[in-house]
């Protein structure tokens, strides 16, 4: 059974599937690969910042996942874009 996605879930799926964290996406993983992480930061009531987006994927694949500053920057910048542009 396929479960049904908000467009802001969504939308931030497709932001991390392009930003591609961890290189999953580009190894061949399916599109949904990161909705796990994406669930943490669609439920995060507050502006998601670069340190937020960094303790999600550190929580999910190690301290080796630890991300640029500008790439959690990026990220948190576009998942913001969106949730504003959902209101």
């Amino acid at each position: 059974m396929t479960r049904s996605r908000s467009p802001y879930f969504l939308r931030v799926r497709e932001i991390i599937n392009r930003e591609d964290p961890v290189g999953l996406i580009d190894l061949g993983a399916p599109e949904d690969e990161y909705d796990p992480e994406v669930e943490d930061l669609v439920r995060w009531r507050r502006p998601v910042d670069a340190e937020r987006v960094t303790e999600v994927f550190v929580h999910w694949f190690g301290q080796d996942a630890t991300l640029p500053r500008g790439q959690a920057e990026s990220i948190a910048a576009a998942i913001n874009n969106a949730r504003a542009a959902e209101m």
